[in-house]
């Protein structure tokens, strides 16, 4: 028994320095412990040797200790790190990103109508106006059959703490709940602006739209962290 507990303590110890493989050995070198401490009882009544017993009780006993703590090491690591994910991460000043940790619940779309102002936590844009019929594009111009254009022009201005995009790239089209085209043969029918805190841009999006559509909405969303999305109604 001697023997298998210098076994199993070396084996134990050994496994013990490993962070995340060490707990395996709790039971080898628990069972180390156990079989040393016989043995050592049994040759202490025969007056026999008892450094093998002894070594084999140091070494289990010390691989618990490792086993114990790495556990306790762990455990403060995780619950560090579930701290910092509840609250928060907090990054180097002068790199922060004005983003909200907690998001609100979503507040839906909101319908605007031309003439009127979207805003949420980032981009206030300015429906300013919209052509529904525009034929001042390029000879080159493919349409498709039973579809027309139409052209609508927004305001931006960044009303967050750090930079924004202002971009066609966020806007959709919907006609009777199907998704539209973008138009590109206009000069202007494509824009990406960066703004700063307190910039502007205008930019006008144009969409291929059925003719006989009887509902046209664009959806626009400033950021992906944004709670609100925006339905600008053409018709």
């Amino acid at each position: 028994m001697g023997i298998a507990s210098l076994v199993l303590g070396i084996v134990s110890f050994i496994l013990g320095f490993i962070p995340f493989c060490g707990i395996i050995a709790l039971i080898p070198a628990i069972i180390g412990i156990v079989l040393g401490i016989v043995d050592l009882v049994k040759r202490s009544k025969e007056g026999t040797p008892k450094g093998v017993s002894i070594a084999g009780i140091i070494l289990s006993a010390f691989a618990v200790i490792f086993i114990i703590f790495w556990v306790i090491v762990i455990g403060i690591i995780g619950a560090t790190t579930n701290d910092i994910i509840d609250n928060g991460i907090s990054t180097p000043k002068g790199n922060m990103i004005d983003y909200p940790i907690d998001y609100e619940e979503d507040e839906g779309d909101e319908e605007i109508s031309v003439g009127q102002t979207f805003e949420d936590d980032y981009m206030k844009v300015t429906y300013t106006a919209i052509n529904d019929n525009y034929t001042d594009y390029s000879e080159f111009a493919t349409i498709n059959e039973g579809c027309k254009i139409i052209v609508a022009s927004f305001e931006f201005e960044n009303i967050a703490s750090s930079d924004q995009l202002a971009s066609s790239y966020k806007f959709n089209c919907y006609a009777d709940g199907y998704d539209c085209d973008k138009f590109y043969y206009a000069k202007d029918s494509s824009f990406s602006s960066s703004l700063s805190t307190g910039k502007k841009a205008k930019g006008n999006i144009y969409f291929q739209v059925p003719v006989d559509a009887k509902e046209v909405v664009i959806e626009y969303q400033s950021n992906i962290l944004s709670n609100k999305t925006a339905k600008f109604i053409v018709k």
